[in-house]
């Protein structure tokens, strides 16, 4: 499929941002450096990314009459494999929350006693409500059912999780290397469940 032209305007704003943001990669392992200047360089990044693409897209549509991204149809009838290629996508996603859910149920007592230590309030209720949406949330996306209301669900869960469970500015100075991992590591979790979200299929409407 060959790329937009608003696709291709945004890449130089990314790469400039993902560029900014590796000179600082070894600051940012300071928890002080962190606590003093990480939020207000990450909501700054994160501005000027959405500035610039909202600008690109407008640019684009203004002068060609077009979206920038083509529709989940269009993309289907270039690439006939997209499909398939889809439902992977899903399907793996989904056995990462399945499994999870399922080693929180084999290994109750020490899951439980792992939020306690987190701070959440009542471990063992909290616990019943992770599994919940970790197990059905799965499913649901392997079933296709709501596809986008779904994997935004799960995106912003998956938010909460990390910013609860991998505090790498608040970890011992030994372990935020480790924390930082898992940190990025739910960010690209967030980022595929964002793109099924940006995809899914669209079921027509039976004409009445």
């Amino acid at each position: 499929m060959r790329a937009q032209p608003g696709m291709v305007a945004t890449i130089p704003t990314v790469a400039h941002a993902f560029t900014s943001g590796i000179s600082t990669a070894r600051e940012f392992s300071s928890k002080a450096f962190f606590n003093e200047h990480g939020v207000s360089l990450i909501s700054g990044v994160t501005r000027d990314i959405l500035t610039n693409y909202r600008r690109s897209v407008a640019h684009h549509k203004d002068t060609t009459g077009m979206n920038a991204f083509p529709s989940t149809a269009d993309s289907a009838n270039r690439f006939a494999y997209g499909p398939a290629l889809e439902f992977g996508g899903r399907l793996l996603m989904a056995a990462l929350f399945f499994i999870a859910g399922i080693r929180k149920v084999l290994a109750w007592s020490a899951t439980a006693a792992a939020f306690g230590k987190l701070g959440l309030p009542l471990p063992e209720i909290t616990l019943v409500g992770v599994i919940i949406i970790e197990i059905g949330g799965a499913v649901l996306l392997v079933l296709g059912w709501r596809t986008r209301a779904v994997a935004l669900a799960m995106a912003l869960f998956t938010i909460g999780a990390g910013l609860i469970g991998h505090q790498f500015w608040n970890a011992d100075p030994v372990q935020v290397n480790n924390q930082v991992n898992h940190f990025l590591k739910v960010l690209g979790i967030i980022g595929g469940l964002l793109h099924i979200a940006a995809f899914a299929q669209r079921k027509p409407v039976p004409n009445v």
